[in-house]
């Protein structure tokens, strides 16, 4: 038994879809509307051969806006004590936060902020990050990840580690009601 109307809601980090979606999605009574979080998503799926009597909509992605108010959000003291020290206080911070796989382009975000900024430069850049698919004890260590990044600022890269603009890895898993207080 069919329901009455049928919405489809994904979200993915790709630049085409599967032809086996396509074929589903565009068999006539399996969804009457697909939400997708952005306008890059719709373009992938029609790119893809999604039917254009599929009607798809932009819905993004959910915030609870009281959770996340900057004005109310006390900042996380250990990463700005860190800042401070380190950096100073008129510090510029970035911050990412991904797992450490190749698809998320952690070495695109590594070359552009190295080959933009030196030591010299008032910035520093946090690595919310976990190296994945290793054991527990190697995929949260600082001293492994940093490693990484820096063979890679080395060798891809032939910058000294003395050159390197300010990182710090924040390793460690953050319960979500934590989250707001790093992102200040």
């Amino acid at each position: 038994h069919r329901p009455n109307y049928v919405v489809g809601r994904t979200m993915l980090e790709e630049d085409r879809i599967p032809p086996h979606w396509v074929r589903l999605i565009n068999e006539p009574g399996i969804v009457d509307e697909l939400w997708l979080p952005s306008q890059f998503l719709v373009s992938a799926f029609r790119e893809s051969g999604v039917h254009t009597r599929v009607r798809i909509f932009v819905v993004p992605e959910a915030i609870d806006t009281h959770h996340y108010d900057p004005d109310v959000v006390v900042a996380d003291a250990a990463v700005l004590r860190a800042s401070k020290r380190d950096c100073g206080t008129d510090c510029y911070k970035f911050l990412s936060n991904f797992k450490w796989e190749f698809r998320k382009g952690w070495d695109v975000l590594l070359a552009a902020y190295f080959l933009e900024f030196s030591r010299a430069d008032k910035v520093a850049l946090y690595l919310k990050t976990y190296l994945y698919g290793m054991p527990e004890f190697e995929a949260r260590s600082v001293p492994h990840i940093t490693a990484r990044i820096q063979e890679f600022a080395m060798q891809t890269l032939g910058l000294s580690v003395a050159r390197l603009p300010l990182f710090f890895v924040l390793p460690e898993e953050r319960a979500a009601r934590d989250m707001p207080a790093l992102y200040k």
